[in-house]
């Protein structure tokens, strides 16, 4: 009895342990970062109720769903990226034992500097006519979409990317307007009194207007990266 006390006791202390190591005045940002590292893995192998060997099987599954997580739609890395981040598979777990930031840094510095390039092309995207009469096909589904082989084909999927969200937004004002042209005709079939304002509009309306809104919903993205 005394023995397992003094043993949850043990165990307990392990947490607070690990934040006074994490507050003991790192030098910067990396230190930090590192200590952090460490310390939650060691608290989390005492304390998680079903702890899994910290290997490369553990390693893997970390990676597979690391990117599932920063870049989920598959729009920011391209397949050279895909290629070298690679090599650290199965070196996650031994990131994570020493502490080591390599992966993270790595992929962080060119998260954003494809985020950079990215924001460029949108505003190239933006600033020529936009077709929506290409006929074109666009996938989705996470799970059945490939990298982007190269800038290239980057460039093709942002657009087509934009055009749906374009559609998608044309779409939701004639189902406004749909709405409202019922409601319109169910007022003076009964002759009510009629408030409802009722103006269409024109096919390069809503093509600009839908195209101006996805354009600030495009722009607010980068911004909050």
């Amino acid at each position: 009895m005394w023995k397992n006390f003094k043993l949850n006791k043990f165990l307990l202390l392990i947490p607070l342990t690990s934040l006074m190591f994490c507050f003991n005045s790192p030098k910067d940002d990396d230190e930090k970062m590192q200590t952090i590292m460490v310390s939650v893995k060691n608290t989390l192998s005492y304390l998680h109720y079903s702890p899994k060997p910290i290997n490369d099987a553990y390693s893997k599954d970390v990676y597979k769903h690391y990117f599932e997580l920063v870049d989920p739609g598959k729009r920011y890395f391209v397949q050279s990226d895909m290629d070298e981040f690679g090599k650290h598979e199965t070196k996650l777990d031994d990131y994570i034992n020493q502490g080591d930031l390599t992966f993270y840094k790595l992929t962080i510095d060119r998260l954003y500097q494809r985020v950079d390039e990215i924001d460029k092309i949108t505003q190239e995207i933006f600033s020529k006519p936009i077709s929506l009469d290409e006929d074109e096909n666009l996938t989705l589904e996470p799970k059945l979409k490939k990298v982007p082989a190269n800038k290239q084909e980057q460039y093709t999927e942002w657009k087509k990317f934009i055009k749906y969200n374009i559609l998608q937004e044309i779409e939701s004002m004639n189902s406004k307007e749909e709405a409202q042209k019922e409601k319109k005709d169910s007022v003076q079939k009964y002759n009510l009194k009629d408030t409802i304002k009722y103006q269409p509009l024109n096919p390069d309306q809503k093509m600009k207007k839908a195209t101006d809104e996805v354009k600030d919903l495009v722009k607010e993205t980068f911004t909050r990266f």
